[in-house]
């Protein structure tokens, strides 16, 4: 990781690789969240830019990154993404989704949203 956050674009492959590898063995039986870090990876490797940014915003947080929202939506074929938490009635947002918020959206990318369900 260091070398690619000093500016080694090469590194990159080997980072995502290695992720996708460690995702797969924790989530064994569960083929659905499989595919859903290679999306994210897919996105990453299309936007190095991005995922540089991501990465130091990772690396400042000062606690485990459980804060990140629920979805992340990406569409290959017009690039746009964003994260999007979803709250039910009732519910509110965790302090440490608040930290979350504070640094990715200066860091990072504006295109985070919270979406609210509320029954009929």
């Amino acid at each position: 990781m260091e070398s690619f956050i000093g500016g080694n674009p090469k590194s990159i492959s080997k980072l995502l690789n290695n992720l996708v590898k460690r995702w797969d063995i924790y989530y064994t039986p569960m083929q659905e969240k499989k595919q859903e870090i290679r999306i994210l990876v897919d996105f990453w490797k299309s936007n190095i830019d991005i995922l540089r940014r991501w990465v130091n915003c990772y690396i400042q947080l000062p606690y485990d990154p459980g804060g990140a929202p629920d979805l992340f939506l990406w569409n290959p074929n017009n690039n746009r993404w964003c994260w999007i938490e979803v709250k039910s009635e009732g519910d509110s947002i965790s302090g440490n989704q608040w930290t979350w918020f504070q640094q990715f959206i200066p860091k990072v990318a504006e295109n985070v949203a919270i979406a609210r369900i509320l029954p009929q």
